[in-house]
């Protein structure tokens, strides 16, 4: 009985994860300045776009021309042209030409959630699969991935914070965990 409540958890998980794909109301702003409120939803990966319900239409916009959108607590911006590399060897590497992620932190560094499809097949009771990676950048320059496996990726981090020496010594004595990588990276946006 153990067995069928895990396999039964197992497979409802990504449906719980990936409640956002569903319509929810929200705020949207166009890169030609137009802001706007309606049921929002997004789609990840080849062919990226928020759909917007607006009454009785639907309107689509590829993350180019979004500037960025807000469901409850979560916003969301734009992007574009990095690969996505979890640093694990001999996995492929993906570069990314426009999607969008959720913004964790923001300040002089941003990190930042993304979520794509793992495949585009459909799982039974589940739709399609989704991942996260984290994505992190010095404003005004390329996003970079966060990889998975903590030799590759704290050199990563501790290049955003060249300026900040305590905290580069904090990331290397902490615990590498998702709440310690965004305390220190709080920490040297707070400072500013």
């Amino acid at each position: 009985m153990r067995i069928f409540y895990l396999l039964f958890f197992i497979f409802l998980l990504p449906e719980f994860c990936f409640a956002q794909r569903d319509f929810t109301a929200g705020t949207y702003k166009l890169q030609n300045g137009t802001t706007n409120q309606g049921q929002l939803r997004y789609t990840s990966g080849s062919g990226a776009e928020l759909i917007v319900k607006d009454g009785k239409k639907k309107l689509t916009f590829p993350p180019e021309a979004v500037e960025y959108f807000q469901v409850g607590e979560k916003h969301f911006v734009p992007v574009a042209d990095f690969v996505l590399d979890n640093g694990v060897p001999m996995m492929p590497k993906v570069r990314i030409k426009h999607d969008f992620a959720e913004v964790v932190d923001t300040g002089r560094v941003e990190l930042l959630r993304y979520s794509f499809p793992t495949s585009n097949m459909k799982m039974p009771m589940q739709g399609v699969v989704y991942a996260e990676a984290a994505l992190i950048r010095r404003r005004g320059e390329p996003l970079q991935c966060i990889p998975i496996i903590q030799k590759k990726a704290k050199p990563i981090i501790a290049s955003c914070l060249k300026d900040r020496p305590d905290l580069i010594a904090r990331l290397n004595k902490e615990k590498y965990t998702v709440e310690n990588i965004r305390a220190i990276i709080q920490a040297y946006n707070s400072a500013q």
